[in-house]
């Protein structure tokens, strides 16, 4: 796209068109809430999540824009099972992977043919406000907007073959995820209900047997064990 971009457009027309209560979390929320910490500055924890109670000595100070616009930044998206919450991991991490931001949902499309779009609303460190999450949430999809402005009905339908080759291979590898689990349960059914009150013999050893009060499973031994075979 070489084009002047047109997300604040679609951003200016979702916030026309939207009630008061989204308009207020949807737009841009103002200089003065994006503020960034030093990596090994441990956030004061409140219930107020704006970071008024955190020492600004640990402020990074970054020269103000000149416009308001969204920017767009393509790269590595680090996907993992839980978010990244601590300022020195995320910076650990973004030097030896060059992650752009982390997310935790689209480790499940990895082997899914897709372009990945996510809106980062946050610095992944001790503070992790929700403030921006809105406005990140609808920079993306009016960037998915734009995006699908340049690509070719005809290369759209091609892809529905992909699509439901790969749906077929998930779909697949679930049945055979849900039979593997039948399977545990019915073993685990069994284990579970054998018996555990059978004879045992008090200090003995491997491949030893007490020959005095246990004899070789004369008439009428063992009835519980017989009883459990029986059914």
């Amino acid at each position: 796209m070489t084009e002047e971009s047109r997300v604040p457009e679609f951003l200016a027309q979702l916030v026309a068109k939207s009630p008061q209560r989204i308009k207020d979390k949807s737009g841009y929320q103002g200089a003065s809430n994006d503020r960034l910490y030093q990596a090994d500055y441990d956030h004061v924890k409140s219930e107020n999540p704006t970071c008024n109670e955190c020492a600004k000595s640990h402020i990074i100070h970054r020269t103000d824009r000149d416009d308001k616009d969204p920017y767009f930044h393509y790269g590595i998206i680090a996907s993992g099972s839980a978010a990244v919450k601590d300022g020195k991991t995320c910076q650990r991490l973004s030097e030896e992977y060059g992650a752009l931001c982390f997310e935790t949902e689209a480790v499940g499309l990895y082997d899914f043919p897709c372009l990945i779009l996510h809106g980062i609303y946050d610095y992944a460190d001790s503070n992790m406000s929700n403030l921006w999450q809105e406005y990140a949430a609808a920079t993306a999809a009016a960037f998915a907007k734009e995006l699908l402005l340049f690509v070719a009905p005809g290369r759209v339908r091609r892809e529905k073959t992909t699509f439901y080759e790969v749906a077929s291979i998930v779909k697949d590898g679930f049945r055979t995820s849900v039979s593997s689990l039948a399977e545990q349960n019915y073993i685990k059914h069994i284990l579970n209900n054998q018996p555990t009150n059978l004879y045992m013999v008090d200090s003995t050893r491997y491949n030893s047997e007490d020959a005095q009060e246990s004899t070789r499973c004369e008439d009428g031994t063992r009835p519980l064990s017989l009883e459990a075979i029986e059914q």
